[in-house]
């Protein structure tokens, strides 16, 4: 078996895993009726197991990287799927409300640094050239747990009841975790977790050299201008997606559109992000990363523009997939930016860790403010999004080039 086909496999399985991972956020999207008659709670009570997880994942992600980083991949990834395993059998043994949403918590918090791990070993292993090409394939598995397992967990919850969700997911863990046992190797560069390096820099006992070395140390990254503009954007992109594509049924509704053809909506905005997400490697091949951004940021907002003035819900369907492609593919660079942009690999992964936060953050506040917009004038949502989206591109143009 060539080196070839064992990187690939690699990929493969990562990719599955933070598919499985990623679509624990929305797998209840569908089941909130269920779940209110089974704890007899209401429906805005059952439906916090989405918010909670969100805020959990931004909130409790950042403090599991920071604590257990620096431990290897091997261990990490096969942990974390254990205990997700054993979170989805505790699942279903719940009986009051409470303890779902502990579980939620829990959950959230592994599925944030497992993914970060995924990512980190990517981004450890990759060569310079290959790195966007892996990021772009990685991030293509957040749009396809949107566009297929989603979907799918909705159909076996109405088929079968919501307890099949967590029955599925603990299948799945369980068989992810036999193939990283049994046939994946996720070696780490360096030998033992001691030898991580949290400068970049060596040591040395020369106190002149110490001096001279601290003086000219890199900055941590949360004061370092660059990466914060890079977590701004992610929060506005993401902000200004969910503030339209949070209420985009009402939205389609009011022009006469089906339930089918909102299904269809749905899909052809989870397959643009599939796309977007691997070609973004493909921009970044013909300018600088920095001018990728830029010009994807640009696309991305006129698109608002054309999305309101559009009546047509067919024309207005594809408007969707493509401007789901250019802001699916804005994920891969900002990932790409961060990591080059860190001092030593471990602040690469806080950073990427910090970056899904940011992104939750993001979804959080879009659905807020789509909320507020739509009691308001439901016909304007585009508008407001091409505003929040257009800071995003105003902040992208005021940052640097910075060198790989």
């Amino acid at each position: 078996m060539n080196n070839k086909h064992l990187a690939r496999k690699k990929i493969l399985f990562i990719w599955i895993v933070i598919a499985f991972s990623a679509s624990l956020g929305m797998c209840f999207l569908g089941s909130i009726v269920d779940i209110a008659s089974d704890f007899g709670v209401s429906l805005s009570v059952a439906g916090q197991v989405v918010s909670i997880y969100s805020l959990s994942f931004a909130l409790l992600g950042p403090v599991l990287v920071k604590k257990f980083g620096r431990y290897d991949y091997y261990r990490t990834i096969m942990y974390s799927l254990l205990l997700l395993l054993a979170i989805n059998l505790v699942t279903r043994y719940a009986t009051t409300i409470g303890v779902l949403f502990g579980i939620r918590i829990i959950s959230a918090a592994i599925v944030s640094f497992i993914i970060t791990k995924c990512f980190g070993y990517v981004t450890e292993h990759a060569t310079k050239e290959t790195l966007s090409k892996y990021l772009g394939i990685l991030y293509t598995s957040f749009a396809a747990a949107n566009t297929f397992l989603i979907p799918l967990y909705s159909y076996l919850s109405t088929r079968y009841g919501w307890l099949s969700i967590p029955t599925i997911l603990l299948i799945s863990f369980a068989l992810l975790a036999a193939t990283l046992h049994f046939f994946i190797k996720l070696e780490s560069k360096n030998k033992t977790a001691s030898s991580i390096s949290d400068t970049p820099h060596d040591k040395t006992d020369n106190s002149s050299k110490l001096s001279k070395k601290q003086d000219n140390a890199p900055r941590p990254w949360y004061t370092d201008s660059y990466n914060i503009k890079l977590l701004a954007t992610t929060f506005l992109v993401l902000g200004s997606n969910m503030i339209l594509m949070g209420y985009i049924t009402p939205y389609f509704l009011r022009l006469g559109a089906s339930e089918n053809m909102i299904s269809l909506v749905l899909f052809l905005f989870g397959l643009g992000g599939i796309i977007g997400s691997y070609t973004s490697s493909k921009i970044s091949n013909l300018f600088s990363e920095q001018k990728s951004l830029q010009i994807i940021l640009l696309v991305y907002s006129c698109f608002f523009l054309l999305i309101y003035f559009i009546e047509n819900i067919y024309v207005l369907a594809a408007m969707i997939f493509i401007w789901s492609a250019s802001q699916w593919s804005s994920g891969p660079l900002i990932q790409k930016m961060l990591v080059q942009n860190a001092n030593n690999h471990r602040e690469g992964e806080i950073l990427l860790n910090i970056n899904m936060s940011f992104i939750n953050f993001g979804i959080s506040f879009g659905v807020m403010v789509g909320g507020m917009v739509i009691n308001y004038n439901l016909d304007i949502i585009p508008l407001v999004s091409m505003l929040v989206a257009s800071i995003a591109f105003f902040i992208q143009s005021f940052i640097a080039e910075r060198r790989s």
